[in-house]
């Protein structure tokens, strides 16, 4: 619970002081050609993992960091798939979305109190309860289709 209220802080100052942010998210693909995606305890649906940068903190660096707290993987390499806008509460962040495809180690929870599960879904059978948005992102990953410019 700690986390939600966090970012709802978080999400509040920021569209008082009108200010921007600026969030990662990893597509991390598997030999099988599966995504990797988590549960947050603090929001609904599954999601790729990320999350916002910290201050001086590069975005290779930064989702390299949030995929190793949400998943204990290591990103070998990380490629830019493209920048977004996300308009969400009145707030504007723009999200780095990364393809990983070199990664070591195995999924696993480290801290229950923000990831409530993780798992590998086929690409072309991802889950009812996926975020539209997280949906819209793979599907234009996998088919190479351009994207809008929005999250």
């Amino acid at each position: 619970m700690t986390f939600y209220l966090k970012e709802r802080l978080s999400s509040k100052l920021k569209s008082i002081i009108n200010t921007p942010s600026v969030g990662v998210r990893a597509a991390i693909i598997n030999k099988q050609h599966q995504i990797l995606l988590i549960k947050h305890t603090y929001r609904e649906g599954w999601h790729m993992p990320g999350g916002g940068l910290a201050p001086g903190e590069t975005p290779i660096q930064g989702i390299s960091r949030e995929v190793k707290e949400e998943t204990n993987l290591h990103i070998e390499s990380a490629a830019v798939v493209s920048v977004l806008l996300n308009k969400w509460r009145s707030q504007h962040d723009y999200v780095i979305l990364f393809k990983v495809i070199q990664f070591t180690g195995s999924p696993c929870i480290n801290d229950p109190s923000e990831i409530l599960d993780i798992e590998w879904f086929n690409t072309n059978q991802l889950p009812e309860d996926i975020t539209i948005n997280t949906r819209r992102r793979i599907e234009e990953i996998i088919s190479g289709e351009p994207n809008n410019g929005h999250w």
